[in-house]
């Protein structure tokens, strides 16, 4: 039977009983009040008991606790589902991040609430790294390629990651998953020649955005969104907060290649600055039926740079296509690397702040390597 006794160096009465292996201890109820300090002993001896029954599971442990945080403190533990969470750190993210980061973020996280069924209405602290292990190889057996089947669960770690640091769970599920191997499939350059085929069968405003692309490697959402304001003709230079990195408050400067300079310059002269460089482009999305990237995919098969039929898709994943818009930024590290532009500049006039994500967009020319091999000694035979 629990007994309360005061310590006399305390205010606080001191707890006695027997733990589920008939070991007696004391522990401090933190309550001066004894009334409150009763209440705590009977949630113990309670556990207790239920844990030399066999009976403590993690549900009952979770009710016992909760009821002893209210007993104390007034307030109620809060331990939502795993739907009630999600569901909040998603609404979270729409406010905190960008409209296309808080997009990316709902398809794996709606998901994976859809994979549990039942469960995702029973508590968060349920979720093991299994749940999330079985969920990623259902996307992949559905057609997701690796790489955005561990993108998916990158997300899911954010989530519960967060859910850790504020003391919902004790460990994060997805932390100790290892990423699936990278896919081989990614982005090739084109070639000058192919450049020059999509300039030809280009209008006014896409060789504009072609040239952005080729000349100063900037993303088609970036280059569409472009006003006056972030153009300085007399420095040959734009300065902007690329959309990728928005939430960061990153601010890219980038030097014009004088084709570029020559374009602006034709273009009709405004006393607007925030007056958009694309206004027939500006507000149309990047993807979609009517997006931008499928409007620069009916450019590359008019330029006969590809066939109509260029995305491979299998199952639920999305179609891939070597080349597209992006390839213009492959282009641009890749032509500045061949050459010879060493990689600190390159990186510098890419915005790339990682060697690793820049070496995904260095091609190296089969003659430049051979140029390179001149430099070699060569052997007596």
């Amino acid at each position: 039977m629990a007994s309360l006794q005061l310590h006399p160096r305390s205010p606080f009465w001191q707890l006695s009983y027997k733990d589920q292996h008939g070991v007696w201890k004391s522990v401090s109820t933190k309550e001066k009040d004894r009334k409150l300090a009763e209440r705590f002993a009977i949630k113990i001896e309670d556990a207790a008991v239920a844990s030399s029954n066999g009976e403590l599971t993690r549900i009952v442990a979770t009710k016992i606790l909760a009821e002893m945080v209210e007993t104390s403190t007034g307030e109620r533990l809060y331990d939502p589902s795993v739907r009630e969470y999600l569901k909040e750190w998603l609404a979270g993210k729409g406010t905190t991040r960008s409209a296309g980061t808080a997009a990316r973020y709902q398809p794996p996280v709606t998901g994976f609430i859809a994979f549990l069924g039942i469960r995702a209405d029973k508590s968060l602290r349920g979720v093991t790294a299994s749940d999330i292990e079985k969920y990623r190889t259902a996307q992949t057996e559905q057609g997701k390629s690796n790489g955005s089947a561990n993108l998916d669960v990158k997300i899911l770690k954010i989530a519960f990651d967060m859910a850790h640091k504020q003391g919902l769970i004790l460990l994060n599920p997805a932390k100790t998953l290892e990423a699936l191997p990278a896919d081989e499939e990614s982005k090739q350059p084109f070639a000058l020649e192919q450049v020059q085929k999509l300039l030809d069968a280009s209008d006014e405003t896409w060789r504009g955005m072609i040239l952005l692309g080729a000349l100063a490697g900037l993303r088609l959402a970036d280059a569409a969104n472009l006003t006056w304001a972030d153009v300085d003709l007399a420095g040959a230079c734009l300065t902007f907060r690329p959309m990728k990195t928005r939430r960061t408050r990153k601010t890219l400067h980038v030097a014009l290649h004088s084709q570029i300079v020559e374009w602006l310059e034709t273009l009709p002269a405004t006393d607007k600055p925030d007056a958009p460089l694309f206004s027939t482009l500006k507000s149309t999305g990047t993807g979609g039926h009517g997006g931008l990237s499928n409007a620069f995919h009916r450019i590359m098969v008019k330029a006969d740079v590809v066939p109509a039929q260029t995305r491979v898709k299998k199952g639920k994943g999305r179609g891939f296509s070597p080349l597209s818009f992006h390839s213009l930024r492959h282009t641009f590290v890749s032509n500045l690397a061949n050459a010879d532009v060493s990689q600190e500049i390159r990186k510098a006039v890419a915005g790339h702040t990682s060697d690793k994500a820049h070496e995904r967009y260095t091609h190296m020319a089969v003659e430049t390597q051979r140029r390179a091999l001149l430099n070699l000694t060569s052997f007596r035979l």
